[in-house]
């Protein structure tokens, strides 16, 4: 193993001042001190606040795009409520009608790290073009792109193609904002064998039926969705906008199901846990990328009172914590006391 980037105790410590939540506990402490920052006085509060030391900050004229799962959708609300200039935030999409409780934008949520990837190619990379084949006709005469959210009604494939190119003017812009945010959703994936493309969603069952032979279920491991990220920031790098910086968080909300054989719980677990360690290594080794702990700010509140009846989804009072605690930390010129969301928020 190379220690070349282990620290030695002087550096440790140096890097440690200023940071007072580096203990979870100390004989003797309160624990009902609600200013205070050992871990077990702030742990099952109504909010967790986490120790957070931001790399870079941006003020109002900063321009944004996010990219990834729901919470990608509520920071874009929260950002643009605010005035902010947020290129992933587009309202062609609100010409079309989304599946009950959803949003059209929802069809922008991106949930793994090869669905990502596959975007940031499409959009940037002249070599590699949205390739037109990824639509597939359906026997009854509407198409599917599997490579969108599924919250919007299959249409013909005409109409299919035209949200497409929507998405892909939108995503174009990525080469030229200040701030990439990343939310990273699930492991679990479905691929398209024919074309060698990982999808974003499950295929529709219709589909799945008129060709069983040619869609597979797989998890991204820890390997595959660390080199998806790196290929994800080296796009970034050779076509992005000089200076730009890149947020990366993990989304708590849990697999609705799983298709491992596995309690759904346990598979959940292992997804997390291996998103949550490809960010941190992601983050630490680039120095234009932080992590957001979103994640830890919903898993660290009180159960009773940050979750919805499902226990997938966060309460909006909880989301609209974190939307502020992002604001105070990375973005100038804005008050993040006056920062919420605009409906639920849906990590």
């Amino acid at each position: 193993m190379d220690y070349t980037s282990f620290q030695t105790f002087s550096e440790v410590t140096a890097k440690q001042k200023g940071n007072p939540s580096t203990r979870w506990h100390r004989p003797g402490a309160d624990a009902n001190d609600a200013d205070g920052h050992m871990a077990f006085q702030r742990l099952g509060r109504e909010f967790f606040r986490p120790w957070i030391k931001p790399s870079f900050q941006v003020g109002r004229d900063a321009t944004f795009f996010m990219m990834g799962s729901c919470f990608a959708r509520g920071l874009e609300s929260a950002l643009s409520h605010q005035g902010l200039c947020v290129k992933s935030l587009s309202k062609k999409f609100d010409e079309f009608t989304a599946a009950g409780g959803t949003t059209p934008l929802g069809a922008t949520n991106r949930y793994n790290t090869g669905s990502i990837l596959n975007e940031f190619r499409w959009a940037l990379d002249p070599a590699s073009p949205f390739p037109e084949q990824a639509i597939i006709d359906l026997n009854d005469g509407t198409a599917v792109d599997p490579h969108m959210n599924p919250v919007l009604a299959l249409v013909d494939r005409q109409g299919t193609s035209v949200r497409r190119a929507i998405f892909q003017e939108v995503a174009s812009e990525l080469a030229n904002v200040d701030v990439v945010i990343l939310t990273l959703g699930l492991l679990e994936v479905w691929v398209d064998r024919k074309l060698g493309l990982v999808m974003n969603s499950v295929p529709p069952v219709s589909l799945l039926r008129q060709d069983p032979d040619r869609f597979a279920f797989g998890r991204l491991r820890y390997a595959d969705n660390l080199q998806n990220m790196r290929e994800i920031h080296a796009l970034l790098q050779q076509f992005g906008k000089p200076g730009h910086r890149v947020v990366v968080t993990v989304s708590p909300v849990p697999l609705a199901a799983t298709f491992a054989n596995e309690d759904v719980v346990s598979a959940n677990t292992y997804s997390k846990s291996v998103l949550r360690a490809v960010a941190t290594d992601f983050a630490e080794d680039h120095e234009n990328v932080d992590y957001f702990p979103s994640y830890e700010m919903v898993m660290n509140s009180s159960f009773d009172t940050s979750w919805i009846e499902d226990k997938r989804h966060p309460q909006g009072k909880l989301g609209g914590h974190i939307m502020r605690t992002f604001v105070k930390n990375y973005v100038e010129g804005v008050d993040a006391g006056k920062v919420d969301i605009a409906q639920q928020y849906v990590v």
